[in-house]
Parts: C-alpha cells; structure tokens; sequence
C-alpha cells in the first residue's frame, strides 16, 4: 500500500475510540471566536487561495498558545475546496490565541486570532498513570477502566456504526478498537487510482 502526502489526514489504520454521551460531545468541540472547554478539542478553519493543482503538496501549520504560554504547532488537514482545518487539544482554561504558517499559500500564511477556554466536565484524553504504567487515568487525574470491544467492520459501508456505539455504550463499554477504513476489500473506497492519492469525498463520509 502506498503512502500518501498527507500524513494529517491519513495518520493510522487503526484507531481506538473513546466513548461519550452526545452531550459530551457536543460540549468537546468547539471553533473560530466560540468559547472552548477544557479538554476539549478547537478547531479554527482557515481559505486557501485554491491555485494549487495537488493540495496535499501544501505545508500549513497553526501554533496555538495556551494561557500558560506553552505551544502547540500543529499541521493544517485539506478538507476539500479552498477549506483548512486545524484542530488544537485544549488543556488549560484562559485566552488562547493562534497563529498560522505557509510558505505556499497566501491565504494560509499569516493568519491569527484568539478564544477563550472555560473549565468543564470532561475527563480529557487517556494517558499512562505517571507512577505506575500499568494503570491507565485521565487529564482530569480519575483512574480509567478501560472495558473494551473490537468492530473491525464498524465503519464498513453498510453498517450502522452509530447503533454499534450505541448499543456499547448502554452496556457500559468505553473503548472500541476498529479499522477506520472498514474491512480490506472496501479500502480501495478510500483512494483514487493506485492508491496514491486520497479520495477525499469517501474520507469524509
């Protein structure tokens, strides 16, 4: 399988999902001047100039800096048209502000602006316990119990993913492992061609 010029858009094959009640989500994810939660995730949404024949040639980053002046540079993902997107882990309360980077692309490059992040109850993301790796806990420092399900073909064409999640949520597991490209027979939906190249419209659904 090739690899394709956008690692931003097509970083794993396999991806471990934590589950929330759509209130949570909702409360998650924030963008542009909203006010964002902590651990949530921003996003700031950013116009080409839409002159190049290969997007994903494009370099475009945006550095986030947190209240407490720690930053984060993260790369900008294509999502079709002249539409950037780039999406920031929101670990402090405060002002934030952002600013973007682009040698190629005018409509990218020198960009900025700021939102303000209040506290919430969200747990924020999984990480190792920081004296005993055994143990998994969240941002917010609560221990986590991971009680986990496999759907490899949860996001294959066809299946109703949203009732599979559903259904794992009533009966109180939190971590589902699946391939994000459905099975293998259905991963050339995912490509043009000889799989050089993403086919983003199938991506996005």
């Amino acid at each position: 399988m090739k690899t394709t010029k956008s690692p931003a858009i097509l970083c794993l094959s396999m991806v471990a999902l934590t589950l929330a009640a759509s209130d949570a989500w909702a409360a998650n994810f924030t963008t542009g001047t909203a006010t964002a939660t902590k651990f949530g995730v921003h996003e700031i949404t950013l116009t080409g100039n839409g002159g190049v024949a290969e997007p994903y040639d494009t370099n475009a980053n945006v550095t986030f800096t947190a209240p407490s002046s720690a930053q984060k540079t993260i790369r900008m993902f294509w999502d079709g048209g002249n539409t950037w997107r780039a999406r920031c882990y929101v670990s402090e309360t405060g002002a934030w502000t952002w600013s973007s980077s682009c040698a190629t692309d005018s409509g990218l490059n020198n960009q900025n602006g700021s939102f303000s992040a209040t506290g919430s109850s969200l747990r924020g993301i999984i990480k190792s316990h920081p004296s005993n790796p055994r143990i998994l806990v969240t941002d917010d420092g609560k221990w986590f119990q991971c009680i986990g399900d496999t759907g490899y073909y949860m996001f294959t064409p066809g299946h109703n993913y949203q009732n599979y999640v559903r259904d794992d949520w009533i009966y109180g597991i939190n971590f589902i492992r699946s391939n994000y490209m459905g099975e293998l027979r259905t991963w050339g939906l995912y490509f043009e061609g000889d799989w050089g190249r993403p086919d983003l419209a199938n991506l996005q659904a």
